[in-house]
């Protein structure tokens, strides 16, 4: 079990915080990281702007707050506002 949680933390890239680790974004890198990634795309774009048509680069914004089970967190604000 220890394996897999260090592989999800510092490995696996979360398609949910924009293809960053959970530590990543845990710690802040995310930005530097996102921000990089943005650079790059650009520039293929740039160099190679038949490639990629009207299609703009992907998003690489940090993603806001994040939760672990957001349904049960609706459901239990629904019931604590009934």
């Amino acid at each position: 079990m220890l394996s897999f949680t260090r592989w999800y933390n510092n490995e696996h890239k979360h398609s949910q915080l924009n293809f960053v680790t959970p530590n990543q974004r845990h710690t802040g890198e995310d930005k530097e990281v996102l921000a990089k990634r943005l650079l790059t795309m650009q520039r293929a774009k740039d160099e190679n702007p038949i490639r990629w048509g009207t299609q703009e680069v992907r998003n690489c914004e940090p993603v806001g707050p994040t939760t672990l089970n957001p349904v049960k967190e609706q459901q239990q604000q629904r019931l604590q506002a009934a």
